[in-house]
């Protein structure tokens, strides 16, 4: 059961709504509900839901940058 967060809730669904790419980034404290929030926005939704590890967080972008190297350089 979800209770609470309707007004985060309705911030993210006008985000959603709108005719143009969209990308969040949510941060905060621990233990107040980020991933409970997000999952309850994403579970009527097409979307990628990605949680990550701080530990993880580098190696990620170590990988973005190889694979999108020749992007990233085009648009320096």
């Amino acid at each position: 059961m979800f209770i609470g967060r309707k007004s985060e809730l309705d911030s993210l669904n006008k985000l959603y709504i709108e005719d143009k790419f969209q990308f969040i980034v949510m941060y905060g404290r621990r233990r107040v509900g980020k991933t409970t929030l997000l999952a309850e926005f994403c579970k009527d939704k097409p979307s990628i839901f990605l949680l990550l590890k701080n530990i993880m967080i580098k190696w990620l972008w170590k990988i973005f940058q190889i694979r999108y190297y020749h992007i990233l350089a085009l648009t320096d």
